[in-house]
C-alpha cells in the first residue's frame, strides 16, 4: 500500500512541492494546484491482484499523466475511474465531460487525458494491464471516453463491488485482496460492454481460456456439459469443441482432468484423518464416490486415499528435514549470524 497525502490550508510551499514530486515519481501523475482554495487530499494505491486499486479524496487540482517520464502511462493500461462522492471533469480528444457521485468513466491513457476536481471528491480507480483483457478476449483499446450504461442492473452491481472492494482493501489480507481484485477483472467484460462485431473477432485462444475460467468456476457441478459451457461463452457447442480440440483434447476430457486435479489438491490439504472420497468426488462434479475413485487411480496410479496418505507423509518428512537443518545452522558455530 502506497498513501501520501496533502493539506493546502496555510499555503506551506514545501507540502505543496512534496505532494507534487510524489504524485508524479510514485504515480507517474502531474498535479496542477489550485493555491488559492484551502483543502485536502488523500491519495492510496494498493496492488490488487493484476491490478493496481486507488482510493483518493481530491479538492482543487488538476491531474494529468507524465506521459514523457513513466511508462505506466504509454498505452499498456485501461483506466476504470468511479466518482462515490463530490464530482469531477474529465477531458480527452477535446471532449468534456462531468461526472458525478456514482458516475463511472473508462479511459484508455494511449491518448492525453486530464481530469479536475473543483470540490472535495472521493475517487476510486481500477488500472488493468490491457494484456489481461486481451488474455480474456476483452476489449482493450478505447478511442476516447467511455460510459457505461449505469441503468444496466449489471453494470451497477460492478460498480458496488469496486466500491466494496475499496472500501475493505484498508483491513484485509493482500491474499484476499488479490482474489478480489481477480474478480474485479472477470467482470470488466460487464462494464465495457463488448460490441457484438467485437465478440465476433474473439481469438480461438481468448474462448478457450474464458472456457477454462467457465469450467474453473462450475467444477462441482456434475451436469457441466459443452453445452452449457458454450451457452455462457455464447458460442455454438461444436465451435467450442474444435477449439479445443485444436489445442489436442476434447472439452469434458479437460473438465476430467481439472476435476482430479482439484481433488488431488483436496487430498493432499486436508488431515488424512478427516478425509472422505464420497465428500471430495462430490465437490470435484463427479456424480458417486466409485466413479471418482476408479477415475483417480487411471490418473494418478492409487487410491484416493494411499494417495492422501503419501501426500502427507512427504510433507511431514520435508518438515522434519527443515527442523533438522535449521537446528544444524543454530548449534553450528560456523554458520552465518541471522539479521532481524
Amino acid at each position: 500500500m502506497q498513501t501520501i497525502s496533502y493539506t493546502s490550508a496555510g499555503g506551506n510551499l514545501s507540502s505543496r512541492r512534496q505532494w507534487t514530486e510524489e504524485m508524479a515519481n510514485r504515480f507517474g501523475l502531474d498535479c496542477r494546484l489550485d493555491t488559492t482554495r484551502a483543502g485536502h487530499s488523500i491519495f492510496t494505491q494498493w496492488r490488487a491482484g493484476p491490478l493496481k486499486l486507488t482510493d483518493a479524496e481530491l479538492a482543487w487540482l488538476r491531474l494529468s499523466p507524465v506521459m514523457q517520464r513513466t511508462p505506466v502511462w504509454l498505452g499498456e493500461y485501461m483506466l476504470l475511474k468511479q466518482v462515490e462522492s463530490g464530482s469531477m471533469t474529465i477531458e480527452q480528444n477535446g471532449n468534456t465531460h462531468r461526472i458525478d457521485a456514482g458516475g463511472i468513466v473508462l479511459v484508455d491513457p494511449a491518448r492525453a487525458f486530464h481530469d479536475q476536481y473543483r470540490e472535495p471528491t472521493r475517487i476510486i480507480s481500477l488500472r488493468i494491464p490491457k494484456q489481461s483483457l486481451r488474455d480474456r478476449g476483452i476489449r482493450y483499446t478505447l478511442n476516447d471516453l467511455y460510459f457505461p450504461d449505469l441503468k444496466s442492473p449489471d453494470v451497477a452491481a460492478v460498480r458496488d463491488y469496486v466500491s466494496f472492494t475499496a472500501r475493505h482493501a484498508y483491513a484485509i489480507s493482500t491474499k484476499l485482496l488479490d482474489r478480489l481484485g481477480d474478480q474485479c477483472l472477470e467482470c470488466f467484460d460487464i462494464v465495457i460492454g463488448d460490441a457484438p462485431s467485437q465478440t465476433q473477432a474473439r481469438s480461438a485462444a481468448a474462448l478457450a481460456l474464458r472456457a477454462r475460467q467457465v469450467i474453473a468456476r462450475s467444477i462441482g457441478d456434475p451436469d457441466l456439459t459443452v453445452a452449457k459451457i458454450a451457452e455462457e461463452l455464447n458460442v455454438s457447442a461444436n465451435y467450442l469443441s474444435r477449439v479445443f480440440r485444436s489445442e489436442g483434447r476434447s472439452p469434458m476430457r479437460y473438465v476430467w482432468s481439472v476435476r482430479l486435479s482439484h481433488a488431488a489438491r483436496l487430498l493432499a490439504e486436508t488431515p488424512v484423518d478427516r478425509v472422505m472420497s464420497k465428500e471430495i468426488a462430490f465437490r470435484c462434479g463427479f456424480s458417486n464416490a466409485s466413479n471418482f475413485s476408479r477415475a483417480f487411480k487411471e490418473e494418478y496410479g492409487v487410491a484416493p486415499l494411499t494417495y492422501a496418505r503419501r501426500a502427507h507423509d512427504a510433507t511431514g518428512k520435508a518438515g522434519e528435514s527443515e527442523s533438522e537443518n535449521e537446528s544444524k545452522g543454530e548449534n553450528d558455530p560456523d554458520a552465518p549470524a541471522s539479521c532481524t
